[in-house]
């Protein structure tokens, strides 16, 4: 009898094992999956950071793409005008005044107004990128422009000081 009973404690104790040892080994692989789902939120999120990372880099670089995204992300107003002067004051984007001071539009440094500009060089505004040379654009249309036929506004604005600027975008 006496053998029965320790051979029942002994069941019962190897029962209790296993199943704190289950329990223990569930609870284990519970929280290696958490910190596994955790890196991967991690990795994502360090993903997603340098995918837009990547992407504010790339809009950085010079080409037709980014002007469009650039334009249409300041809201300038008749921009195919306004890339028809892009083409022309930068001699389609190869002028000297457009690669060393990341200026678009031959402008120079604003004085009144608002500016985006962070100095001047060649007596032309100088800009920390070509994006924030669209951005100026913005605020030089949002200070002079309302409304009515571009280049009529331009011609009245003394934009340019070329005796045929207008017809020489026109032509564009």
């Amino acid at each position: 009898m006496k053998d029965k009973k320790i051979f029942i404690v002994a069941m019962v104790l190897i029962i209790i094992y296993i199943l704190v040892s289950e329990a223990e080994e569930k609870r284990k692989d519970r929280e290696v999956r958490n910190l596994i789902d955790e890196a991967k939120e991690y990795r994502d999120c360090e993903i997603d950071s340098l995918q837009a990372e990547i992407d504010s880099l790339s809009l950085q670089v010079l080409s037709w793409e980014n002007i469009d995204y650039w334009i249409e992300f300041y809201q300038i107003q008749h921009p195919e005008i306004v890339k028809q002067q892009i083409r022309l004051e930068t001699g389609n984007l190869t002028s000297t005044i457009c690669m060393e001071n990341q200026n678009l539009f031959g402008m120079k440094l604003a004085r009144v107004r608002e500016t985006t500009a962070i100095g001047e060089n060649r007596g032309h505004a100088t800009y920390t990128s070509f994006a924030q040379s669209i951005a100026d654009y913005a605020l030089y249309q949002e200070y002079t422009y309302d409304g009515g036929d571009y280049y009529s506004f331009l011609v009245a604005a003394n934009y340019a000081t070329a005796k045929h600027y207008i017809s020489a975008l026109k032509r564009l």
